[in-house]
């Protein structure tokens, strides 16, 4: 029987569900609106233990060193620490990739928690959308 990690233990990164060759996993949303792992197809499953070896959670790779490393910083600038979530940074580092020329997807709340995905490639779109989007 193929081993699967447990709902707390999972991150919700697909990798098991997108490498099963019988496609037999699946992601469900719970009530908190957080996915977890559920096996849908148990007579598909053939316990080849792929999904197994992809989990972060369950695999052990060397990289899971890598996974216990985390890195964090915050903007200098007071307004958009005060204005964003994690410290401004997504604002800084959305700019710098504008700045380049480079286009900016990122998460946007509206009205009842709803979320949206959107793409900016410009300074001016970045700020319209993030305040437009979260005050519909």
């Amino acid at each position: 029987m193929t081993k699967l990690a447990s709902k707390t233990q999972c991150t919700g990164c697909t990798a098991c569900m997108n490498i099963c060759p019988h496609q037999c996993l699946d992601m469900k949303i719970d009530k908190t609106g957080f996915d977890f792992l559920i096996l849908k197809e148990e007579m598909k499953c053939e316990s080849c233990g792929i999904c197994e070896k992809i989990c972060p959670i369950l695999s052990d790779h060397s990289t899971k060193e890598q996974l216990t490393k985390a890195y964090g910083d915050f903007s200098k600038n007071v307004i958009n620490r005060r204005e964003s979530s994690f410290g401004g940074i997504f604002s800084e580092l959305a700019e710098t990739v504008l700045l380049s020329k480079g286009i900016v997807y990122g998460v946007s709340y509206g009205c009842k928690g709803t979320v949206r995905h959107i793409q900016v490639s410009d300074r001016k779109s970045l700020e319209k959308s993030l305040v437009i989007q979260y005050h519909q």
